[in-house]
């Protein structure tokens, strides 16, 4: 598995936004060339690897999360009618992709993983708004946590298990499902 995580340190601030790591840039091409440093090195390896760009991306932890990149505004790039966080996401995922398959990779095989649940939840903020679209993502994938600190409600694995799974593979039936990332913090 590679996972293309666009940011740097120091990797948890109080901004959270990376200028350097912004969405804009990829979409523009600024990283082209590391990028197609990694194409060729997937290329040539010639097996298959599960990659994908930006996990848990409804979340607000990571730098190129749907909050850091243009929230819900609807002014700020691209299409009027798409919020600017998942619509500027979507557009360097794809660019990515593009990029690889223009460069001869084709053991690529992409998955798109959400977390479990949108933080913050506002309406821009659902998983959909986030999908790369049937012609780029091979798998869907999520994210699943139980309980992070001894302060949070201990709940079974199928009671955290059951809303994804059935919005996931209802939503994208036709896509493989994995569970790419679960746990449970200081319990």
């Amino acid at each position: 598995m590679l996972r293309i995580m666009p940011w740097g340190e120091p990797y948890y601030d109080s901004h959270g936004f990376q200028y350097d790591f912004s969405m804009d840039k990829i979409i523009n091409g600024l990283y082209d060339l590391f990028l197609m440093d990694w194409a060729e090195e997937l290329k040539d390896f010639g097996k298959p690897v599960f990659v994908t760009m930006g996990p848990e991306m409804n979340g607000n932890w990571y730098a190129w999360s749907g909050v850091y990149q243009g929230g819900g505004a609807l002014d700020g790039y691209g299409d009027p009618t798409k919020e600017d966080g998942p619509e500027k996401y979507v557009d360097a995922f794809r660019h990515i992709i593009d990029l690889f398959e223009s460069n001869g990779v084709d053991n690529a095989v992409w998955y798109w993983q959400p977390n479990y649940e949108s933080t913050p939840e506002k309406i821009w903020n659902v998983i959909e708004a986030y999908y790369p679209g049937d012609d780029y993502i091979d798998w869907v994938a999520f994210s699943l946590f139980g309980a992070q600190t001894e302060e949070e409600e201990w709940v079974s694995f199928d009671k955290v298990m059951e809303p994804i799974y059935n919005e996931l593979s209802s939503k994208y039936a036709d896509k493989p499902l994995m569970l790419a990332e679960w746990g449970i913090g200081e319990i």
